[in-house]
Formats: C-alpha cells, structure tokens, sequence
C-alpha cells in the first residue's frame, strides 16, 4: 500500500510539474527569450588616422526557417558606398550636403571565413553573381559550387554567400567567423564620419532575412529605410581612442584603457541591428525613467535640457499609450546626419543641421516612436516602408496631441500633411500625366525622394487618422496596443497588421486598407 501510494504521488507530481511546464510554455511562448536567435560577437578596432575598422566577427547562426539551408547570405551595406556602386546611397539632391567636403567612398574587404572552425574558400567564378536559392542549391548539387566556400555576389557586391560544408535543418547552428576591414566614407549619413561624429551603421556582415523560400538580398537604396533584420543579440569589443565618448546600442558593461586607448564591451539582446557613434565633442546627460536610462548625446545643440525633456516625455508617452519599451537604454544622439533623423535599436541620430528648435524635438519623438515601430515590431522597410513610416508618423502625431505645451498641434500636422500630398499629386500630374499612389512598393520602385516621403510617411500617417475617424479614439488604440503585443519581437507585414485591426474590432477592413494601398483613395480634405 505504501508503495502504491508513493508511486501515485509521484505521478500527481509529476503531472503537476508537465502542466506547470504547459502553462509556463503558454505564457510565456510570445517572448523572444525564449526563441533561439542568432548571437553576433564582433571585435572591432577603431584606426581614427585612416577612419577605419578591423574587425573579426562570429555568428552562431540559427536555421529559424521551416527549410534546409545549405547556405546562407549576408548583407554588405558598406561596399553601397564604393566608387563604382551602381546604387549610390545619396541621391544628387543631397549630394553637397552630405559630402561638404567632396566625394568620399567606403566599401568592406571580406580578408577570411571559417565555417565551424575550417577556413573556407573564396570561389572567385561566382564573383558579382546574384543567384536565387534555389539556383545556388542546384549550383551546388552539380558541385559547381563546392562546401565551404564563400563568394561576393548580389545585384552590386553587396551579398556575402557562405556555402556550409553541411546543410542544417529547421533549429540547428553553425558557427560563422568572418574576418574584415571596413573603409569609412567622409560623408554625413548612418555609416561614415563628418566634422563631428563617426556614425558607425550597417558597417559589418549581417545575415540577410530568409523570407517567401529565399534570403532577402534588397540593394541599398537612397530612397528610404533600405534595410530588413532579424532579431539578435550582441556582444561588441570596441576599442577606440582614449580622446572618443561613445554612444551606442545596448548596455557598455565594462571598461579597460592604457595611455592610448580604451576598450568597451557592449551588450544588447533581442535587437534588429546595432549601431556606434563616436565623438571627441560629446557631451551627455542622462535620467532614469521607470527602468529605462535614458541618454542624450550632444555637441552643438543649445537647448539640450528640452532635447532630454522631450525624450523623457515621448518615452513614457509610448510606453503608456502603446506598450512598455523592453530596454534598459535609449540613446538619443546629436549627430552629423545628411537627413532629419535617424533610427537603430536603442539608439537614434538627430541631425545637427536642423536649428529650428521645434522641428529638432518632431524628430526625437518621431524616432524614439520607431523603437516600437520597426526595432520591436520589424517589417522590411525597403518593401513595406508605410508600414512603419505611416504608424511612426501618426505615434509622434498622437504624442502632440496629447502635449499641448508644445507649439505643434496635432490637427495642423494632419492639414500640413493633407495640403503637402494633394500639391505633390497635383505637381506630378501636370509634369507626367498621371501619379502612382500605391503604397505597397519596393524602394527602387519609386521616381523620387518626394514620392516616397509622401507615400510612406505622408499618405501612411493620412491612412492611420482616417482610421482612427471610423473607429473612435479608444478603440484605435486598442488596435495599437494589440498590434504591438502580437507581434513584438517578430518581423510582419501589411496582412498582419490588417488581420490584427480585424481581430480587434470585429470588423471587415481589408477593403479600406485595400483601397489606401493600391491608390484608390480619393483625399478631400
């Protein structure tokens, strides 16, 4: 009886224990934590003399997707900005800006690649090459392609393919190491360096996204946003110049220096990307709101305690309207920047070139409202650049709304933004004869700048205020709030952000969103 007993209370244990793990599993399967995602580790030293990095980088690259990858891709945003770039990252009207000092190139040298720990080969026959996965697959099934080997190809030099000497099925790793050197350009834009700051972005191999049965190789492109990433995390040796403050993404978690240089480690997880600025000019304050650290960087700006100010607002504003930001830092950062702002994962650039002091705190709010809008809920902003442009828009319109010690209102935003797309489509259809107002477009697709800002950001914010007219205040938000706890920490497109409206208000939309997007929307206003 005794050991029947006993055995009965092991079972119930045991069963206690099975349907605790359940729920836990439940709970909790939304939450990134529990994802493996891949680790970057890249040690990085900083030539200030040639503006420069050498850098050695290991990825434990995870296979996420529900295929069997025999290789994979990376981009190498870098080499955008070399001479012969047949996709330059400035357009002609933001030339002289950008390059005050005269045309600059960068470009990145892959120096060596190791797969698991084995030096791989660099197959010079597939050079400037773009294939598709499956032609690479077949290419390799014909053993003209071999395991472990590596080439440089995309539409511009601007994928790495690493060929693994064993394929990985859908869960399983491999150790990528890519050893490299970058150039940095004299030029005022997210990778380069200007009279002020060195704005180090996009600058190292990062794996490209495995999307629709291939890897997402989207060029460069001055137009927009070009970039689409995965979640993953970080763990950065930087070493520097003793002279140099450092901003960046992530947490610095520890300090070493001799006479001449210092040596930070810097950590982040669960981030699309990560990005650097240095500067000899910085200076920073800081405060702490809720568990987030929030940092401003500056140089020049005069009003720095409104520029902190209005970070801080902006952050509890998002984090009560749409839902908690998940990090302990935000970086706000002065910076040499060709446009208005810019943003990365825990840290944003605020162009020093803006001196209307009303319009440099639209940008703060305007990219601290992108920590929600593409780093925590990500979409490819090179083929869904609305997506996070359009809800950015609105979010920093919403804010104004609700901060009336501010000069700008929210209701003028909305006129301005409804005047600048009926003069922009009127323009251009006096000039071409007719105008594409579709919104679903890859960046290469559209004829100008001014034609993506105003399908992204003008007409997007535009499509968001319209809605929140047909649904009321409160229930918009709800789909906000919803949309971003379904999807925070995924990479999503148009229909899911439509299926979750739907899911939140019980109502048909597809034909409205339809109607926005493919251009059929007639604006009065």
């Amino acid at each position: 009886m005794k050991i029947k007993k006993y055995l009965s209370i092991c079972l119930f244990v045991l069963c206690f224990i099975s349907f605790a793990t359940l729920i836990i599993v439940i709970f909790t399967g939304c939450s990134n934590e529990n994802l493996q995602i891949n680790n970057y580790n890249i040690n990085i030293l900083f030539d200030d003399n040639n503006k420069s990095l050498k850098c050695n980088q290991t990825i434990n690259y995870v296979n996420n997707t529900d295929t069997t990858l025999n290789f994979i891709c990376f981009h190498l945003y870098p080499n955008a900005f070399r001479e012969d770039s047949a996709s330059p990252p400035v357009s002609l009207a933001n030339q002289f800006k950008a390059y005050p000092n005269g045309i600059s190139y960068g470009y990145v040298t892959i120096n060596q690649v190791k797969i698991n720990n084995i030096k791989s080969e660099n197959n010079n026959s597939f050079e400037n090459s773009n294939p598709t996965y499956n032609e690479v697959a077949s290419l390799i099934n014909q053993k003209k392609i071999n395991n472990n080997e590596f080439f440089i190809g995309g539409e511009d030099q601007n994928i790495l393919f690493v060929v693994l000497q064993n394929s990985i099925y859908p869960s399983e790793t491999v150790k990528i190491e890519i050893d490299f050197q970058v150039k940095m350009p004299n030029v005022n834009h997210r990778f380069g360096y200007g009279n002020n700051t060195v704005n180090i972005a996009n600058f190292y191999p990062i794996a490209c996204v495995f999307n629709n049965g291939d890897f997402d190789k989207s060029l460069y492109h001055y137009n927009g946003d070009p970039f689409f990433s995965d979640l993953s995390n970080y763990n950065i040796s930087l070493t520097i110049p003793k002279e140099y403050v450092v901003a960046n993404t992530g947490e610095k978690t520890s300090e070493s220096e001799n006479d001449v240089t210092k040596t930070y480690i810097l950590e982040a997880k669960n981030v699309r990307d990560f990005a650097i600025v240095l500067s000899k000019d910085f200076k920073l304050i800081s405060e702490k709101v809720g568990d987030t650290k929030i940092n401003y960087y500056y140089f020049s700006d005069a009003n720095y305690s409104e520029s902190l100010n209005t970070s801080i607002k902006a952050l509890k504003f998002f984090n009560k309207t749409i839902g908690e930001y998940p990090y302990s830092t935000l970086s706000v950062v002065e910076a040499n920047f060709v446009h208005g702002g810019m943003e990365f994962p825990n840290l944003v650039y605020i162009s020093n070139d803006i001196t209307d002091k009303n319009l440099y705190q639209q940008v703060i709010v305007h990219e601290i409202a992108h920590q929600w809008w593409y780093n925590i809920v990500g979409n490819s902003a090179f083929s869904y650049g609305w997506l996070d442009e359009g809800l950015t828009e609105y979010s920093t319109a919403l804010f104004y709304e609700n901060h009336d010690e501010y000069e700008i209102k929210k209701q003028n935003i909305i006129n301005n933004a409804y005047s600048s797309y009926s003069l922009f489509v009127q323009i251009y259809e006096k000039v071409y004869g007719e105008v594409d107002t579709s919104m679903n477009r890859d960046l290469d697709e559209y004829n100008s700048e001014q034609e993506y800002v105003h399908m992204a950001y003008v007409k997007g914010m535009l499509l968001f205020d319209s809605l929140r007219e047909i649904l009321g205040e409160k229930k918009f938000i709800k789909c906000l709030q919803n949309y971003f706890e379904e999807y925070k920490f995924k990479n999503v497109t148009p229909d899911n952000l439509i299926a979750s409206f739907e899911k939140t208000t019980k109502t048909n939309l597809k034909s409205y969103f339809d109607a926005w997007i493919n251009g059929n929307v007639i604006l009065l206003k």
